[in-house]
Formats: C-alpha cells, structure tokens, sequence
C-alpha cells in the first residue's frame, strides 16, 4: 500500500473508531449495556488499527510515529479490558490507564506538530484528542471512587469522548488535506 494512502486510511479509521465509541458513550441513546460495551470495544479495536497503520506509515523514527503507538497501545488496554474477564473495578481500572496512555501518545503527536505551520488542524486535532482522552480518564475515577454518583463520571466521559472525536476527525481532514495538495 502506498505510504500517503496508509496513513490516510490509518486517520480515518481512527476517526471512525472515535465516533464508534463515541455514539457507544452517549447516554441519551438507548442501547443495553452490552451494546454499550460493544461499540466501545470495537471503536477501539477501529482506533488501535488506524494508530497502527499511521505509524507503520512512518518509514524514519518520529515524534509523530512514537506517538501513534502509544496511542495504539491506551487503545489495546481499553480492549484488554473489555475482553478478559475481569470484574468491574479492574474493567474500570484499565480503561482509565487506557485513556490516560491514549492522552499521551495525542501529545506526543501534538509536539512533533508544533512546528509545522502547514497543518494546523492537526495539531488542533491532536490537543482535542489528547484533552477528550484526558476527560474520559477523569471520568471514570469519578466512577472509580463514587458508584453511587455514576452520572457525573458518565457524563465526563461523554464529553470527553466527543471531544476526542472532533479531534480525531479534524486530523484525519488535515491528512486528506495534506495528500490532496501533494498530488
């Protein structure tokens, strides 16, 4: 596959992967909590894929292809969870280490644009996606240390995944962009 074009599917499949979760977290949707989980397993499944691939799109070492696999590996820590069978509060546990290991591979791609005047959206992108995986984490403490008020934590994420998928789309139109003007 060309290197230009696997970077653009591995931006739109993250993007997608965002959207999946995010729909997943969206408590005014009437989906059971096993469609819930579903949805939030495969748009990270979606998300790891898309990492994945931008980085393997990175012939040299940057701080670009570093942070796509950091990002890769917060989003197989939110599927390991939700795959193995582990109780609630290690679920819990390893989608907020997940969203926090997410956050810093969104920042770590975020320095490695700082300096490139010519894509702005993506490093608005990466800041969004950093901040929403960062929300998503804060929620689930909120969850972790107070069950009884699971709205707010509920809530928190909710936001944060949005934000994460703004980001994440706002990216993937830099890419498409980006190839777009180099052809």
């Amino acid at each position: 596959m060309d290197i230009e074009l696997k970077d653009l599917a591995g931006s739109w499949t993250s993007a997608l992967g965002t959207i999946v979760s995010a729909i997943g977290s969206t408590p005014t949707l009437a989906f059971t909590d096993q469609m819930r989980i579903n949805l939030d397993l495969w748009g990270n499944v979606l998300q790891a894929t898309g990492a994945g691939l931008s980085a393997d799109a990175e012939i040299h070492w940057t701080l670009n292809k570093l942070g796509q696999e950091i990002q890769a590996i917060g989003n197989l820590t939110v599927v390991y969870g939700l795959v193995l069978p582990v109780d609630d509060i290690d679920q819990l546990k390893k989608n907020i280490t997940g969203n926090w290991i997410q956050s810093l591979g969104s920042l770590v791609c975020f320095s490695d644009s700082v300096d490139d005047e010519s894509a702005p959206w993506d490093r608005v992108g990466n800041l969004l996606q950093a901040i929403g995986n960062a929300l998503q984490s804060i929620g689930g403490i909120q969850e972790l240390h107070d069950p009884e008020d699971e709205e707010s934590g509920e809530m928190t994420n909710f936001a944060g995944s949005w934000i994460q998928a703004i980001g994440a789309v706002m990216s993937a139109l830099e890419q498409t962009k980006e190839i777009e003007m180099s052809r």
